[in-house]
């Protein structure tokens, strides 16, 4: 098999809808078709690895992954009046108004949503300008490691977590049990 019938036969993934697939299942579908050595730099993907292989659209989405929560750090640091690390490291862009919506956004999950978002959309707009190669297949993997993170978020225990934070850290004047949700 090749890299368009291995496209052709791999689930679409949407947003907002589960993983259709387990990462298991994907490097296996790939094993068989292109063989154990790009399962293998896939699984590296996966894992959370930073290389991008020679690929440009993988080393763009991984400068811009960098920049952003390089950004979301910063603002976060500023916001508590902490003095602000900069990065020795090449950014190759400041997504400064994705990195603020994020950091403006009601709750941790919110926060956390909204930045898949972006990487997702970002994902997606590399992949449109790709042939059906090895870095569509490696997008598609990013993608559906983004989609399985999502699916791993519980909001009630997230919520319950939050709170027991706040209890931690505020005066119980201040905790209100609707801080967690949404408005």
């Amino acid at each position: 098999m090749s890299y368009p019938y291995l496209l052709a036969t791999l689930p679409a993934l949407r947003f907002r809808e589960a993983p259709p697939l387990t990462f298991e299942a994907f490097l296996d579908l790939c094993a068989t078709a292109l063989g154990s050595e790009a399962a293998e730099i896939l699984g590296q993907l996966l894992e959370g690895s930073t290389e991008s292989f020679g690929t440009p659209a993988l080393e763009d989405y991984q400068g811009y992954k960098r920049s952003l929560d390089h950004q979301i750090v910063q603002i976060r640091a500023r916001s508590l009046g902490r003095e602000v690390v900069l990065s020795t490291d090449l950014m190759p862009e400041a997504p400064l108004p994705q990195a603020e919506e994020v950091m403006h956004a009601h709750n941790p999950y919110e926060a956390e949503l909204l930045r898949i978002r972006l990487l997702w959309d970002r994902l997606k707009q590399l992949s449109s300008g790709q042939f059906l190669n090895f870095t569509l297949v490696a997008l598609y993997a990013l993608k559906l490691e983004l989609s399985h993170r999502k699916a791993k978020f519980d909001l009630a225990k997230g919520q319950e977590r939050l709170m027991a934070l706040a209890k931690g850290l505020l005066p119980e004047r201040f905790v209100s049990h609707s801080a967690g949700v949404a408005p």
